[in-house]
């Protein structure tokens, strides 16, 4: 027997139910390949959404659901792209609560920010939260994106990454550091296998150092010009000269060494809350 959950999707004064019809549960989709019915009874959500005027103002924000393509969902607020997803439930859900939560009297688009706990990205909305899909395709970097496009698209500015990394990771200053000099490393080791088993992504922010732990995250500022942020130790290295860190390519552009290839740096070890 299939069993029926609905979906209530807040438009501008207007509560929407949308019907389900799943074989036993929502989460009976472990592959995430939605039935066809699904897809139908999920695009009511974008094509009754889409009917609403977006509006500047914070308790009226506009959000609608579209579907380009059959495994691609898109969540829109005041027609600006937010974050793209594969599967039509968890888009369904995840526009839902959103839209609630930013049509609340008391929403303020200030108190938008990054939540990481017990490995799940979370978005934070005062005191509220919305639970993002049990795996993003980057983590750390999707969820960060994902925080700025809600922020700029409800007329919040955007917060830095260091600040956002700040939020996002339960971390400390320790009384440990290195200093030195760091390089970095990108498109040639793009895709190969990292030291710890991780496939090397140059657009995380990771670095390599010869023996600390793996997952170790280091606070590292570029000293010829105080850029700062977070790296998360993934692989082993480097073996040239006396350098201490070798950067991924987006930390490196984080903090603006990717032209001069080695800048002298101070990483302090943060440890857990």
């Amino acid at each position: 027997m299939g069993t029926i959950a609905m979906i209530w999707v807040a438009s501008i004064g207007t509560l929407f139910p949308i019907q389900l019809n799943t074989i036993s549960s929502i989460s009976s989709f472990s592959l995430f390949k939605p039935a066809p019915i699904i897809a139908r009874n999920i695009s009511l959500i974008a094509s009754a959404m889409t009917k609403v005027n977006p509006q500047k103002i914070f308790n009226k924000n506009s959000v609608k659901l579209t579907h380009p393509s059959f495994n691609q969902w898109t969540i829109w607020i005041n027609n600006k792209q937010i974050v793209k997803m594969k599967n039509p439930v968890e888009a369904g859900i995840v526009s839902a609560r959103i839209s609630f939560l930013l049509k609340q009297p008391n929403f303020n688009p200030s108190q938008i920010e990054p939540l990481q706990k017990n490995g799940k990205e979370m978005v934070k909305i005062g005191k509220e939260v919305v639970k993002l899909p049990s795996k993003l395709k980057n983590p750390g970097s999707d969820l960060i994106k994902l925080v700025n496009n809600l922020r700029i698209a409800t007329g919040e500015q955007p917060l830095n990454l260091f600040e956002l990394q700040g939020k996002i990771y339960e971390v400390a200053h320790s009384d440990n550091g290195i200093d030195g000099l760091a390089s970095w490393y990108g498109p040639y080791f793009n895709g190969r296998m990292t030291a710890n088993g991780e496939i090397f992504d140059q657009n995380e922010m990771t670095a390599a150092h010869k023996s600390l732990p793996f997952n170790t995250r280091l606070q590292v500022t570029n000293l010829d010009n105080g850029r700062t942020t977070i790296v998360r130790i993934n692989d082993r290295g480097p073996y040239i000269g006396d350098r201490v860190l070798d950067l991924s390519m987006a930390a490196a552009k984080e903090l603006g060494s990717e032209n001069s290839g080695v800048v002298p740096i101070k990483a302090t070890i943060l440890a857990a809350n």
